[in-house]
């Protein structure tokens, strides 16, 4: 790989590096850092540590320490959070009765090594119309544990088993619409892990195994062509992706084989990589509102990877 992150704080000190191909014997100019007094500790254990501690947390591993049902909430917790719990609520109620169900059949166009106007019309309505439905999966996923009310429950399985059904080397493939696929892998890890005590053994298995393929898919994206994201880590789809495999790996140990590989090759790469805050060169690459969205799915995967590793 062509990055390091220590597992141990370094002592105060300046220190130099460089690199050489594996295949030479010519070196890069050294370059130099310093570890002074006032410096933060940036530790990252190593990927043994981390998965013991994913492995050792109580499902849901997303949700922090201390999460509680609505019911539970102290009159300065209703106050704070009441309306945002109602807003969600009326919209997955509204979309329980008005959100379409997904297929295959709605997507007829296959892509091709050219990209024409009509493939790319039909690849903007997969991508909103599956993350509406991503969305109303893990929206109604949290909203039974927020309240325990079983029609978030039923309409979580709904919408899950429509997400199942869509075919991983169909339209909705990462060769044909990379955004559709990682959300779909997502959040179905998601909906496992948020609901992990109430879907039966042969929902669970359905959803798992598309997870993995579709996550595999991925995985071979950003590891083949002589490991493609540490090439080209600034590659907007490419990095997003990244981040969403680390969810789905974290989320996804002890369910099934390739998760493990997946959490190795990942996890402490994106913590060590998020590249939308930009440089010393300037600006995020891509622009001003690429940089806004791509920071939101950033922050929002983090944020669900470090509640799920931390030990506590």
């Amino acid at each position: 790989r062509n990055w390091y992150l220590p597992t141990a704080v370094f002592p105060q000190g300046t220190y130099s590096w460089r690199v050489r191909p594996s295949n030479t014997t010519e070196w890069s100019t050294p370059r130099s850092f310093t570890i002074s007094a006032s410096a933060a500790a940036f530790q990252v254990p190593d990927n043994a540590t981390l998965r013991t501690n994913v492995l050792n947390k109580v499902r849901p591993r997303q949700l922090p320490t201390g999460f509680s049902a609505a019911t539970a909430w102290t009159a300065a917790m209703s106050a704070e959070r009441g309306s945002a719990l109602t807003s969600l609520k009326n919209e997955v109620n509204y979309n329980i009765t008005n959100l379409r169900t997904v297929s295959d059949s709605l997507w007829p166009l296959v892509s091709g090594s050219a990209t024409t106007a009509a493939i790319s019309a039909q690849n903007a309505d997969i991508r909103n119309k599956i993350n509406k439905h991503t969305r109303q999966v893990e929206a109604a996923s949290l909203l039974y544990r927020l309240t325990l009310d079983p029609k978030y429950l039923t309409e979580a399985k709904k919408r899950g088993d429509e997400l199942a059904r869509l075919s991983p080397t169909g339209p909705t493939s990462y060769a044909n619409q990379d955004q559709a696929t990682r959300a779909i892998a997502m959040s179905l890890t998601k909906s496992i892990d948020l609901l992990s005590r109430e879907i039966d053994a042969t929902r669970r298995a359905s959803w798992n195994r598309i997870v993995d393929l579709r996550a595999t898919a991925i995985y071979n994206a950003l590891s083949g062509n002589n490991m493609y994201i540490d090439q080209y880590p600034f590659d907007s789809h490419a990095g997003n992706a990244f981040g969403f495999l680390s969810v789905i790996a974290t989320l996804s140990l002890g369910e099934f084989a390739n998760a493990s590989k997946w959490f190795d090759f990942s996890t402490r790469a994106y913590i060590n990589s998020v590249y939308a805050w930009s440089g010393p060169e300037g600006g995020f690459g891509n622009g001003t509102a690429y940089g806004s969205y791509t920071s939101g799915y950033a922050i929002d995967i983090c944020m669900k990877v470090v509640d799920a590793i931390k030990n506590e």
